[in-house]
């Protein structure tokens, strides 16, 4: 931002990007003008984390191709209802994570960022209009994070999706594109 002399913008963090967001609002808020987090959370004592017999599916990639672990984890990131009625687009979904596939050592140093990731106790800093965005169905961060978030971050609003997943952003596109725009504008 510094370099592109922007005194500031709006910011959307979506899952880790959302805890990234949060360090940039809590370190930098004269950066921040407005700030929507999505299917994230705060971390620390108050992480609600997916349950133990979904992690050990998803974390059970062990000689598998990047195809394979992506079409075994597809229920986290879509309802059972959007990937049967929209197969191209999971197969375009599918297409494009392979084309900028991530080393497995790097996900898994993500995935324990992610875990490691801790702003509870700092919340009540962020003074900045504030849209916490997530479809109560999310499996890998499931929503009651989001409800953290709400309770922490003093005025924050919280839209939940119905039936939104991980990837509620593509699931329910214009519905969650329309919630974005309309918060900013609002807040400009």
């Amino acid at each position: 931002m510094d370099a592109l002399k922007l005194q500031g913008a709006n910011i959307l963090g979506y899952s880790m990007g959302g805890n990234i967001a949060q360090e940039l609002a809590l370190n930098y808020p004269e950066k921040v003008k407005n700030l929507i987090l999505a299917s994230t959370g705060g971390g620390g004592e108050r992480a609600v984390l997916m349950s133990p017999d979904r992690l050990e599916k998803f974390q059970a990639d062990a000689g598998l191709k990047p195809e394979e672990i992506l079409r075994k984890g597809m229920d986290i990131y879509f309802s059972d209802d959007y990937v049967a009625n929209n197969p191209a687009d999971i197969e375009e979904f599918i297409e494009i994570s392979l084309r900028y596939c991530q080393p497995a050592d790097a996900f898994e140093r993500q995935f324990d960022a992610c875990l490691r990731h801790n702003t509870v106790d700092r919340l009540n800093n962020i003074a900045i209009p504030t849209l916490i965005m997530t479809g109560d169905d999310d499996l890998l961060v499931p929503p009651e994070n989001s409800y953290v978030l709400q309770e922490l971050i003093p005025a924050a609003e919280l839209h939940v999706f119905p039936g939104g997943r991980h990837c509620v952003m593509i699931e329910k596109a214009d519905h969650y594109n329309n919630k974005v725009v309309d918060f900013f504008r609002a807040n400009n």
